[in-house]
């Protein structure tokens, strides 16, 4: 598959939104913490390179993904996809 610009840009903009955690304890706390602060639900998913693959494929698949409050960063693949496009998760 080619890399195109739109696609390294929607491929950008969901890893811009993917969270990591130093440890499970922190992130229940933190995901817990904030569940409790604001009115509603609290969302949270989990994306791994095939996700991103389907994303750059579909943009239609972006938005439920850039609708949730967390997304972690699961995979070996995913970790390989910040360095390749010089992104850095944003730790929780």
């Amino acid at each position: 598959m080619m890399v195109t610009p739109m696609l390294k840009l929607n491929t950008k903009q969901l890893l811009q939104q993917i969270h990591i955690a130093e440890d499970s304890e922190h992130l229940i706390h933190e995901v817990i913490s904030q569940a409790q602060a604001k009115e509603g639900f609290t969302t949270l998913g989990f994306m791994n390179q095939h996700g991103v693959n389907l994303i750059a494929k579909n943009d239609s698949l972006l938005q439920p993904f850039t609708d949730l409050d967390y997304i972690l960063r699961d995979g070996i693949g995913m970790k390989l996809a910040f360095k390749f496009l010089k992104c850095q998760p944003e730790p929780i």
